[in-house]
């Protein structure tokens, strides 16, 4: 661990979450000079979510132990990286631990994951861009962030990664992590997982509206994983 900025020289992998890109990360990556946030490459054709992150995987691999992490979806996708490269430590922000921890109108939608593809999802990002200039327009520029991301992201992945959520099995549950969460995430309510620590006022982009205190908890949990290796 070196100086005030709390990096080290251990790869720290980040993953944003579902529509979103590396701007989640914005706080995160001057804190952590070592920071990768991959890009969300194209899935295959009948491309299950263990199959994608053996293909990511081998395209983000720094040859040497690694901390994963990701915000919402991300952390999804950071658990499951775990069976994919040499992980040393799990980081979770604004996610959950495992598909036990989902919310109940996420696992109500199962039955409806085959027909995902007839979803508008483009008139969802048309929506979200107008939301993204209305945002902009009164200061909520991290709702205005957000939305932008949403509107900007690639249909095909949107539409994919849903329903790798919808169908994420119980081969997930209870993995260990560090995890911290905001007491207002609407989208995975705090009432429904276990975080280390609970960002008092926090909504589901804690990593942008909540910075320090996200950045002081990995600090935290990279200086424990750092001792121990």
């Amino acid at each position: 661990m070196s100086g005030s900025s709390g990096s080290s020289d251990i790869p720290l992998i980040l993953f944003s979450g579902m529509g979103a890109d590396a701007s989640v990360f914005r706080s995160q990556k001057l804190a952590f000079p070592n920071l990768i946030v991959p890009d969300w490459p194209t899935p295959h054709r009948a491309e299950d979510l263990s199959a994608y992150c053996a293909r990511l995987a081998k395209s983000i691999d720094p040859g040497c132990p690694c901390i994963v992490g990701g915000a919402s979806y991300g952390g999804i996708v950071a658990l499951e990286m775990r069976n994919h490269l040499n992980t040393v430590g799990c980081l979770l922000i604004g996610s959950v631990r495992g598909p036990h921890q989902l919310p109940r109108r996420v696992t109500m939608l199962r039955a409806f994951s085959s027909v995902l593809g007839i979803v508008p999802i483009s008139l969802l990002q048309r929506f979200a861009a107008l939301t993204a200039v209305v945002a902009r327009k009164s200061g909520a520029e991290h709702l205005a962030g957000v939305a932008r991301q949403f509107s900007d992201a690639d249909t095909t992945v949107l539409r994919w990664s849903a329903k790798q959520v919808l169908c994420w099995g119980s081969a997930g549950d209870n993995l260990d992590a560090g995890h911290i969460h905001g007491d207002r995430d609407r989208v995975f309510p705090v009432s429904c997982v276990e975080p280390d620590e609970i960002v008092v006022g926090g909504g589901h982009a804690i990593s942008m509206t909540h910075g320090p205190q996200v950045n002081e908890f990995l600090r935290h949990y990279i200086l424990q994983i750092t001792a121990m290796h």
